[in-house]
């Protein structure tokens, strides 16, 4: 259990789970807790990446910031509760400085802005996110569209392919029933 000291805990109480650029190495999270921090998990860089897994990741500020070219992999988690963002990705806006995490068979609802925030990204009409087999914590394509900020809403975003979403809680890519297909791709060819 990643956590708050604090008596009566709260966001921001520490810093996060930062996973820097470095020696090239991966970082394996399974079955934790992360809550109470600014950013619950922060991939930095280049080397920003490792595996998150059957994690709850609540009452963050930021579930999971990814920044720059990192990419990381988060299967099977719970991100729920976050003050701001359940999910949030920021790029340079340069040539090899856009994220890309495979975010997919997550529960990602209740958070505070947005579940899932994109920022611009380099090139990013030719860039599809993967967030496909996630519970949004609704069926409604409408709601799940509006918790996902991205193409649809700027086109200085990249695309978020959220096909094949569960529509039960704790219905995820690995069980239950999904809808399959781009659900929102607006862009034109």
């Amino acid at each position: 259990i990643f956590t708050s000291n604090q008596a009566e805990p709260a966001s921001n109480d520490w810093s996060g789970l930062y996973i820097y650029d470095g020696d090239g190495s991966s970082v394996t999270i399974d079955h934790a807790v992360i809550e109470y921090a600014e950013r619950g998990l922060y991939f930095y860089a280049s080397q920003g990446r490792g595996s998150i897994t059957n994690s709850l990741i609540q009452h963050n500020i930021y579930g999971a910031y990814v920044h720059s070219n990192s990419s990381p992999s988060l299967i099977g988690n719970r991100i729920v509760n976050n003050t701001s963002y359940g999910f949030y990705l920021d790029s340079t806006s340069q040539q090899g400085g856009n994220p890309s995490p495979e975010v997919t068979g997550n529960d990602i609802y209740s958070n505070g802005s947005r579940n899932y925030q994109t920022d611009s990204f380099y090139d990013n009409e030719n860039v599809t996110l993967d967030a496909t087999g996630n519970w949004w914590g609704t069926s409604d394509v409408s709601a799940i569209e509006a918790s996902i900020y991205h193409w649809n809403d700027s086109v200085s975003r990249p695309l978020v392919d959220y096909s094949g979403f569960g529509i039960n809680a704790n219905d995820t890519a690995f069980s239950g029933a999904t809808l399959s297909g781009i659900v929102s791709d607006t862009r034109a060819s």
